[in-house]
């Protein structure tokens, strides 16, 4: 049984870069910024814990794949 205060889902920024430059993007200034890994462990930590039996953890950002190797480790 999850807790009281199990989450439905939790989102992660793991990164603000992005690979591409559209026109139309509202991130006019865009920044190489990536979350650190103690951030993100913990982040994968209170899913782990507070999880409900069906939730969702998003990795999220400018374009989170270009972070792939932060990824894979935190799903490891």
């Amino acid at each position: 049984m999850p807790p009281r205060w199990a989450l439905g889902s939790v989102g992660v920024v793991v990164t603000a870069d992005c690979n591409l430059r559209c026109r139309y993007c509202y991130q006019d200034r865009k920044q190489p910024a990536r979350i650190s890994w103690f951030a993100l462990s913990a982040a994968a930590a209170v899913y782990a814990l507070g999880g409900k039996p069906r939730s969702t953890l998003s990795f999220l950002g400018g374009e989170p794949l270009l972070v792939f190797p932060l990824i894979a480790r935190a799903v490891r």
